[in-house]
């Protein structure tokens, strides 16, 4: 079933010449984009509402045994899983359990308490928001990655930035999501600043915030009664058929995990997060586009996983700063556009949909793009053709 989507827009395409010459056309441009980058590999998807047009793999999941990325390659995704807090959001707001008003510390089991403004209320609003004063302090940079794979096994095998970053995290050690923003954010724990915080009052300045994020799904958590993983899995995963996705490595078939690596094909080792709900979710360009057209869908008031009205709070701008609108984990850029992207070691993503033309694309990659400008470069230039062709392929089919 998951190669029938796929499929089945070529048949459609094929009974239209023109339309066909320009999925060869893509491909073809792709695939010269990826031979001629230092990017390892990457998928994209073009989706709309009722399809997905176009959906494909190029490069390697796995340079050393040559195992060829495709739309069933599965890595992390970083901050892209940040939208599926939201959709946890909305679907207890829906339940009556929760409300964007709702005052954080009526729910933590500890209070989170603003120091510069201690009278100041943070709201689930906030955390969505990026609006809540809470910034990420130097901890929040390599001391929330933990290493999967046994560093004597590997170390002889990494190098350059790859095997500085693995030594830097190896000595992480796992902790609850809990016992970790509880040392964040109370007075006597053992990561408390008062530089955890910004120096503007809550709801009054956007400032973007992994660990607030990480505190919103802490919230799912309590209020919901599950773990937060187990959360996303029953209510949003197992409904959309994602079936390739999880949050931990023992949950994805072996032969699909893609290796991940830095630009020119230094490889980065396994790891997870602390924080994992601000950016560890693990799936494929296939199983993401199945998210992002039922969260297109939705917001044109043509699915019943939300309420409409619930899809447009989601992605409606709550804050606007001098680039983009924020949304209930969702943001929105100056055109109007809404998605998301992620960016951690071994990986960058993108999602976005255009809602005046209903249509969709993501863009999946297992080499840390954004940290080499060449890599970079060439992520834009993926998208950009995406973007072109998709526009071509809907006129080709009016």
């Amino acid at each position: 079933m998951k190669h029938i989507l796929f499929f089945a827009a070529l048949l459609v395409f094929s009974s239209n010449g023109s339309a066909q010459s320009l999925v060869d056309s893509l491909t073809q441009q792709l695939t010269a984009i990826q031979q001629a980058s230092i990017l390892s590999g990457f998928g994209v998807a073009i989706i709309t509402q009722e399809d997905i047009l176009y959906e494909q793999g190029f490069g390697y999941a796995d340079i050393a045994n040559k195992t060829l990325y495709t739309p069933q390659s599965v890595h992390n995704i970083g901050s892209v899983s940040k939208t599926f807090i939201g959709v946890s959001i909305m679907q207890l707001v829906e339940e009556g359990k929760l409300s964007l008003d709702t005052k954080i510390n009526d729910i933590l089991p500890f209070r989170v308490v603003h120091p510069r403004f201690p009278n100041a209320d943070i709201t689930v609003q906030h955390l969505a928001t990026h609006t809540s004063g809470i910034r990420d302090a130097r901890i929040y940079g390599f001391g929330t990655y933990i290493l999967e794979d046994d560093w004597a096994e590997i170390k002889d095998e990494l190098r350059g930035m790859a095997k500085l970053q693995a030594r830097i995290i190896r000595k992480n050690k796992m902790q609850a999501l809990s016992d970790f923003l509880k040392d964040y954010f109370t007075t006597d724990g053992q990561f408390y600043k008062r530089k955890n915080f910004t120096k503007t009052e809550p709801g009054t300045h956007y400032e973007y915030s992994n660990i607030a994020s990480g505190l919103a799904a802490y919230v799912v958590e309590l209020v919901s009664g599950q773990p937060y993983d187990e959360y996303v899995r029953t209510n949003i995963l197992k409904p959309l058929n994602m079936q390739d996705s999880a949050w931990k490595y023992e949950d994805i078939e072996g032969a699909k995990l893609a290796s991940t690596y830095h630009p020119k094909g230094a490889k980065f080792p396994r790891y997870s997060l602390i924080t994992y709900p601000d950016g560890g979710l693990r799936t494929c360009v296939h199983d993401l586009s199945r998210y992002t057209q039922e969260m297109m869908r939705g917001y044109d008031d043509k699915s019943d996983f939300l309420k409409a009205e619930s899809f447009q709070t989601m992605m409606d701008s709550h804050f606007k700063d001098e680039d983009e609108g924020a949304g209930i984990f969702w943001a929105i850029n100056r055109r109007g556009y809404i998605g998301h992207n992620g960016a951690d070691p071994g990986i960058f993503t993108m999602i976005e949909f255009v809602p005046e033309e209903k249509i969709a694309f993501v863009l999946m990659t297992n080499c840390s793009a954004h940290t080499n400008k060449k890599s970079f470069a060439s992520i834009i230039e993926v998208w950009r053709a995406i973007r072109t062709y998709a526009r071509k392929m809907i006129a080709t089919e009016e």
